[in-house]
């Protein structure tokens, strides 16, 4: 467990003074537990079960709780520690190269996978935890979404990601936690369809970010939130229109012309070429080659199977 997970333990009254005996049987309580409070729940689950499951006399089990309320928070306590310690270990795994961001999501929800049953478990009953505890395992949960949080702004900061205000950057942050939460949440039927690596890189796309977080042969990520398309994670904020018009499907001289327009431009009687007359073409035509941001005419000859591109005129604009 992690130093942010022993600090806390600490804060549970015990009569050992072996911290590291300390640990070793707790670990063995909560996996004990875990087990009873979903099969039984938590409210029937009694402190002798517990103590029988996990191999040690209810004597030796109120040495290292007090009570069964300590039983559950030491299970919330696990869960946070082992994501803190699977994403600091993918943090490290790419520090000087790679993308922080997939690393750190997929260590996340390996976590997620490994530890479905007890992350079910603080869902369903937190709210029996005493409020002291009740709000430690909030805040843990909290800071495991910093985590996110931290990844983001650095790639920010890298210019590899667009500034975002803060409320998108905490959506963001945010929507990555829960889908560690809905593997755990909807496993019955994910589980029957998905490995735990499906999921990663497909089901991520269910709350609007694209599940290719991984590079393919070229190094290249997508990544998609928001509607906003991310390659390499760089905005792509310049969407050229491309268009062509020739003689016939096949062959003889073509024309093909793209254009990018500002965001968000919107040009009145703008329609298919063929629908308006020929001053209003030309009129048109000029307003967007003085409103666009970039455009380019080019011309050729086309053949079956091939275009001759050999003294191509082409005028350009940037």
């Amino acid at each position: 467990m992690g130093i942010a997970s022993q600090k806390n333990e600490r804060q549970i009254p015990t009569q050992v003074k072996n911290q590291d005996l300390v640990q070793r049987r707790r670990h063995q309580i909560v996996d004990a537990a875990v087990e009873l409070f979903i099969q039984n729940g938590f409210h029937k689950t009694t402190t002798r079960q517990i103590a029988k499951a996990a191999g040690v006399s209810i004597g030796s089990l109120y040495e290292y709780v007090a009570s069964k309320e300590d039983v559950l928070y030491l299970v919330c306590d696990a869960i946070h520690a082992e994501m803190q310690r699977g994403m600091a270990e993918a943090m490290q795994r790419v520090a000087d190269q790679g993308n922080p961001l997939a690393e750190v999501v997929r260590a996340y929800l390996l976590v997620c996978d490994r530890m479905n049953d007890h992350i079910l478990l603080i869902y369903q009953e937190t709210q029996s935890l005493p409020h002291k505890w009740r709000r430690v395992v909030l805040e843990n949960e909290v800071r495991i979404t910093g985590l996110f949080t931290a990844i983001l702004l650095r790639l920010m900061d890298e210019g590899v990601l667009p500034r975002l205000d803060g409320q998108r950057l905490d959506l963001m942050a945010h929507n990555i936690s829960v889908l560690g939460h809905m593997w755990t949440f909807r496993r019955w039927f994910l589980a029957r369809h998905y490995s735990i690596d499906d999921y990663i890189q497909r089901g991520a796309d269910n709350y609007g970010i694209h599940p290719v977080f991984f590079a393919n042969e070229k190094q290249t990520y997508y990544w998609k939130y928001g509607g906003v398309v991310y390659n390499n994670f760089y905005y792509l904020n310049d969407i050229a229109g491309v268009d062509e018009v020739g003689m016939s499907p096949l062959a003889g001289p073509v024309v093909s012309a793209a254009v990018i327009l500002p965001k968000d431009y919107r040009l009145k009687s703008v329609d298919d070429s063929k629908k308006l007359d020929q001053p209003t073409r030309e009129r048109l035509a000029d307003r967007l080659r003085k409103d666009a941001l970039c455009f380019a005419i080019g011309s050729g000859q086309a053949t079956p199977g091939r275009t001759k591109r050999p003294g191509t005129a082409a005028t350009f604009r940037s």
